[in-house]
């Protein structure tokens, strides 16, 4: 009998926000607990890629915090992936809308 494997929710850091409304997706994992300068892009990569290396395509990164911190991310992402899965927060619905972005076609 085959389990399914649950798909991850990155969050660039615990900022206090309540998260909750991402767990339909996935389980929440925070891409750190330290904090990151912004202009330190080097070392946000290196932290990173030590968690989004072993990402699934079907995880997704939730939008949040520092913009920089998204790009770098999602960089990592499709760089591994050739695929993103975001979440992105509706203030309206006050519900996470899924939006994936396929990048197999670049370069053909």
């Amino acid at each position: 009998m085959r389990t399914l494997k649950m798909s991850k929710v990155y969050i660039m850091f615990d900022s206090g926000h309540n998260f909750n409304a991402s767990l339909e997706y996935g389980e929440i994992i925070y891409l750190t607990n330290i904090k990151l300068h912004r202009f330190d892009t080097d070392k946000i990569y290196k932290v990173f890629l030590k968690e989004l290396i072993n990402s699934d395509p079907e995880d997704f990164i939730l939008i949040s915090a520092l913009n920089v911190m998204n790009a770098i991310a999602c960089c990592i992402m499709v760089a591994v992936h050739h695929k993103i899965n975001l979440l992105i927060y509706n203030n309206m619905t006050e519900a996470y809308v899924k939006k994936t972005i396929d990048f197999t076609d670049i370069g053909e």
